[in-house]
């Protein structure tokens, strides 16, 4: 008997993960990213900590079009691009670049067809349109403030938010105990450069807070309570808010649930990853405030097992690549 030869063993592909952030980020949350970033690591992946606007390089961003090879990597995740409300036309064609190439695993997640439907809250109306539950909303244009006040006045909006339509962290947001001019008149100052949302404000928040139910891959992970501190109203933990881990409650997880499926539905895609913001209405049913699919805070230090579950959904969206995305729509060897 002879022996046989040795079959040669093909390498184990290493998964080249790109975490992207911005360039500016003093303020990110590294105990929550660090987790993830610990733990794609040891699952055997191979990281890389790049700001957006550094994944094709040289980026001219000041004229000109994006120009270079992209960053190597088999997928590039959206995490803490935290100043894309200041260059928005430049992330609009960032996100573009990768939608022209995406198909299938690997590319950018998510997707940049989620994301750039994600930027403009007016994808509420279409959530609402399908049936899911969502805080009471008026979508405004250039030209149409003053119908929008009287619509707010109609019902009794007292207090009200507005807040651009394209925007994050409560950037922009703000409250008016009255649907009057000083209303209409930052209603007009938003809308002179693009969108606007006039919203009830719900006062429960106040007391009871902001639930954000993450999911990774379309299961459910963690749920925390966000409430403002006193004499404030945002939930963000900049105002001073206090973070709960919780467990939601079963309307909770229905509401959400609806939420990501009418998203599948309208655009035909699963989010990796998706933070569903709910706040208590009226009679404190569960409302759609924001369906967050583009660089939410994930707290993936509040719970221990979600930077390991979230590494893995990343990780299972990985595929060795031919190509990478380039500027021109076309992928490069």
């Amino acid at each position: 008997m002879t022996d046989s030869p040795d079959i040669p063993r093909q390498p184990r592909h290493t998964p080249r993960v790109a975490l992207l952030t911005c360039r500016h980020h003093d303020h990110i949350d590294y105990a929550s990213e660090g987790q993830l970033m610990q733990e794609l690591v040891r699952q055997g992946a191979v990281i890389t900590l790049v700001a957006w606007d550094d994944v094709f390089t040289p980026m001219k961003y000041e004229d000109g079009p994006l120009a270079g090879e992209a960053v190597n990597a088999d997928v590039y995740v959206l995490r803490t691009t935290w100043d894309y409300w200041d260059r928005l036309d430049r992330f609009r064609e960032f996100l573009t670049v990768f939608s022209k190439n995406e198909g299938g695993s690997g590319g950018l997640h998510n997707s940049g067809k989620t994301a750039l439907a994600n930027l403009d809250k007016t994808y509420l109306r279409e959530l609402h349109s399908a049936g899911v539950p969502t805080v009471p909303t008026i979508f405004v244009t250039q030209g149409h403030e003053a119908a929008a006040i009287d619509q707010a006045k109609s019902n009794n909006w007292t207090p009200l938010i507005i807040k651009p339509a394209v925007g994050a962290a409560a950037v922009g947001l703000k409250k008016f105990d009255h649907p009057d001019n000083a209303a209409l008149d930052y209603l007009r100052e938003l809308t002179r450069t693009g969108g606007a949302l006039v919203q009830s404000f719900l006062p429960r928040v106040v007391t009871e807070g902001e639930t954000s139910l993450v999911y990774f891959d379309g299961d459910f992970s963690h749920a925390v309570t966000k409430v403002p501190a006193q004499g404030d109203f945002r939930s963000q933990v900049d105002f001073g808010s206090t973070y709960t881990l919780v467990d939601p409650t079963e309307a909770q997880q229905e509401v959400a649930q609806l939420a990501l499926a009418a998203w599948e539905d309208r655009y035909g895609e699963k989010p990796l990853y998706a933070r569903v913001d709910l706040v208590p209405g009226d009679n404190g049913q569960p409302l759609l405030g924001e369906l967050e699919l583009i660089e939410p805070e994930l707290f993936l230090d509040m719970a221990d097992h979600a930077a390991a579950m979230f590494a893995s959904a990343i990780l299972a969206r990985v595929a060795p690549h031919e190509h990478t995305p380039s500027p021109g729509g076309t992928a490069h060897s």
